[in-house]
């Protein structure tokens, strides 16, 4: 039986190793009150105690309290207040369902309890919940218990003629060693039993006591039956697992005869009832060969021709019996026609309007043009020989031309290179859910701003593109001032931007009028505050999802020296590392089994401490694939944090994020992050 003391140190225990509670305490109300406490609180109340029958009952309240906040997040002092009350009850459920698994316990829970909100309460104003949990344990009022010496109450019969012994249930409560001196003094001793095998004997065994005679084959194995445990049976033979119906008496000699269709005998000494792969070959140049099992099917590849409009399947007419061709090629093309294509610019930015020349010669009817797109060739049909074409692809690709005469079947081609300039938004095949950054993701956005920036000096608030973070505009403004981040837009499209309303806790983009980069001069944004971050509202759902970031964690502010990429409250979490190496547990919270790359390299294990290796004091570039949105409904709900927990003067970057597919073009986004910022 726990003591009363050991339970409650059960129930601090736990409190002490939940990731969401700050302190922990034991007493009244009033020893509640009589210090300065951290938040969130658990306070524990023993109430009282009592005994029902067999059943000692302990009733303990558990309280748990954070302080209200006027303007939390930019929000009045209810709404905070509601997301208290929220978080609170959510951990009174998890020290509720942690008791109610025992967890191999002499104590059970009373499965129903009372959970009872609170408000505006105590000298640090909090608010929360509070439950009595009910727990009993087996009282069986044993005198044994008792720390005493010499009491006694003298019988008035004597014990033993209490009991009648041809009670079977009497019987039941004696111990083995009282059976034997019962038996051996009422009855004495029985004579031993001999024993035989086939009328010899094989020794004897004392009465009552049992014999086990193993019986063994010459392999050493056990044989026999319940119905004849003395009799080797016969061996059955079978082929693959099949029963051919012919048994071989014990010890005894069956020859298996093995053939293939033909009657000849297959296999070898090493294997005589394997039949060999049989061989496929061809006598065409160059000669090819492949195997194929016993019985088994080779099937080959359909040879067909591509027709020169780039669609049609021409298949081949031939069945590998004997020597043939396998098509007849014909007249095919613009009988001919010489082409040559040319571009107006070589090198245009995204989104320029470049002409596109096809020369040829002959007399061409029509032309077709097939432009490259992130994902595949758009095909264009026209009568005339120039085109002006958007560009439409990033980094290198090839823009083809052709043309046909009215006689012709197909069309004569021809390429040429471009190498295009652009962002990395430009590339995606599928757009993010959220891309915020302190450069240019778009091409889009070059005229719109990506930052807005408070002035330390006077607290003036102004919007800033890309172009005007780098070029001085920014800097100029600020003066000799800092410049701190209230709020990033997000360059997907969708609104979901970064913000950050609390003075004290905006990161840092000028500092002393001098911009913030990294090893490679590019901007970044670096942390001022260890409890709150860069926020937004969460929009994710559905699974699959991915996030990519950059930054350089200069450790972790929290506690357990942890810091987070996407967070709310801690749970649900993406990204968690751990300054501590040997930390085993896991890089997320209510994400399913998410993997993440470092700088192109997957972490193994998938633990904080693997991950806190990888990043700490080192500019990273972070992937985190096939995150489950749906494992919690906080993902769509309540305000996220990014680089949340890093320690102060940690550099930060890009956040992009997809609800789902994020991955299908994982290796452009990681080389263009790491051709942007150069960190591996």
């Amino acid at each position: 039986m726990k003591t009363l003391n050991q339970i409650i140190e059960q129930i601090t225990d736990l409190g002490t190793a939940h990731h969401q509670i700050q302190s922990v305490g034991v007493g009244t109300i009033a020893e509640l009150q009589a210090e300065e406490r951290y938040y969130p609180l658990l306070w524990i109340f023993h109430e009282t105690s009592g005994i029902d029958d067999k059943y000692l009952t302990h009733d303990i309240r558990l309280i748990v309290a954070d302080r209200v906040i006027t303007g939390e997040e930019g929000e009045d002092t209810d709404g905070h207040e509601q997301e208290v009350l929220s978080d609170s009850q959510l951990i009174v459920l998890d020290f509720l369902a942690y008791f109610m698994q025992q967890h191999d316990q002499e104590y059970v829970v009373e499965p129903s309890a009372i959970l009872e909100p609170f408000t505006e309460v105590w000298n640090d104003r909090v608010a929360g919940h509070s439950v009595v949990i009910q727990i009993k344990q087996f009282f069986d009022w044993n005198k044994c218990q008792i720390p005493e010496t010499g009491a006694a109450i003298s019988p008035d019969v004597d014990g033993i003629t209490l009991y009648d012994f041809c009670d079977a249930d009497v019987r039941a409560r004696l111990t083995s060693a009282q059976i034997t001196c019962l038996t051996d003094a009422l009855c004495g001793a029985c004579d031993p039993v001999t024993e035989q095998i086939n009328g010899t004997t094989i020794g004897t065994a004392a009465s009552g006591s049992t014999n086990n005679q193993l019986i063994k084959d010459t392999a050493n194995n056990t044989i026999g039956t319940a119905a004849n445990p003395s009799i080797v049976s016969n061996t059955t033979n079978e082929v693959n697992g099949v029963d051919i119906s012919d048994e071989t008496v014990a010890e005894g000699t069956h020859d298996q005869q093995i053939h293939d269709s033909a009657g000849s005998d297959v296999g070898t000494a090493a294997n005589p009832s394997v039949v060999a792969d049989a061989t496929v070959r061809n006598n065409a140049t160059p000669t090819w060969s492949d195997t194929v099992e016993a019985e088994g099917t080779l099937t080959l590849g359909q040879a067909k021709m591509l027709d020169s409009d780039g669609t049609t399947t021409v298949l081949a007419d031939y069945i590998p019996t004997a020597d043939g061709f396998m098509f007849t090629a014909t007249t095919c093309g613009a009988a001919g026609l010489s082409v040559s294509v040319g571009l107006s610019d070589t090198t245009p930015n995204f989104g320029d309007v470049v002409t596109i020349t096809i020369t040829s010669s002959g007399t061409p009817t029509s032309y077709r043009f097939w432009l490259p797109t992130p994902s595949g060739y758009e095909l264009v049909t026209q009568g005339t020989n120039t085109y002006a074409w958007t560009v439409g692809c990033v980094g290198s690709c090839t823009v083809y031309g052709g043309a046909n005469e009215a006689t012709a079947t197909g069309y004569d081609i021809d390429g040429i290179g471009v190498t295009s300039t652009g962002y990395l938004l430009d590339g995606l095949i599928t757009e993010p859910n959220k891309a915020t950054a302190y450069r240019l993701l778009s091409t889009s956005y070059a005229a719109l701003p990506i930052v807005n920036i408070r002035r330390s000096s006077d607290n003036a608030t102004a919007d800033f593109t890309a172009a005007e973070i780098t070029d001085g505009t920014l800097t100029t403004w600020t003066g000799a001032n800092d410049g701190l981040v209230t709020r990033r837009y997000d360059q997907s499209g969708n609104g979901n931007d970064d913000f950050q309303t609390t003075a004290g806790n905006q990161f840092k983009l000028v500092s002393s009028g001098i911009l913030q980069t990294d090893s490679g001069g590019k901007p970044v944004a670096t942390v001022v505050s260890t409890t709150q971050a860069l926020r937004f509202y969460g929009f994710m759902q559905g699974s699959g999802g991915t996030v990519y970031a950059s930054y350089k964690p200069l450790g972790g502010a929290h506690a357990g020296r942890y810091y987070y990429l996407v967070s709310r409250n801690a749970n649900p979490a993406v990204g968690i590392a751990d300054d501590n190496e040997s930390s085993t547990s896991s890089t997320d919270n209510s994400a399913g089994t998410p993997t993440t790359k470092v700088n192109g390299a997957e972490i193994s294990p998938e633990q904080r401490g693997a991950l806190g290796t990888a990043t700490l004091n080192i500019e990273s570039i972070v992937t985190i694939k096939d995150v489950d949105w749906g494992a919690i409904i906080n993902w769509i709900s309540g305000v996220m944090e990014i680089f949340e927990w890093c320690d102060v003067d940690s550099p930060t970057g890009d956040m992009i994020i997809f609800n789902n597919n994020g991955t299908e073009q994982q290796t452009y986004i990681e080389s263009e992050m790491n051709a942007y910022y150069g960190y591996y």
